[in-house]
């Protein structure tokens, strides 16, 4: 973990989790579903939870850029 704080510049997990954002890709069938997560904050020591309901699909022929837009979607409603 220490080495993974280094490299994001981060002096300690609560310090980078107070700011970090995460989705997750997931292959679906013939599709790919990005799944944004909630920052449960301090109260639950920054623990991520999936926000099941704002699940995105896309084929997964999808080309490079709309797979781009797609992710960037996804971050942008993480909370």
């Amino acid at each position: 973990m220490q080495k993974f704080l280094k490299e994001v510049g981060a002096k300690s997990w609560t310090k980078f989790a107070k700011i970090a954002i995460t989705c997750s890709i997931e292959l679906e069938r013939d599709q790919l579903a990005f799944l944004p997560y909630r920052n449960s904050g301090p109260k639950d020591n920054y623990a991520f939870v999936p926000i099941q309901d704002r699940k995105m699909t896309i084929s997964f022929d999808a080309s490079d850029e709309e797979l781009g837009l797609l992710l960037e979607k996804a971050f942008e409603t993480c909370e």
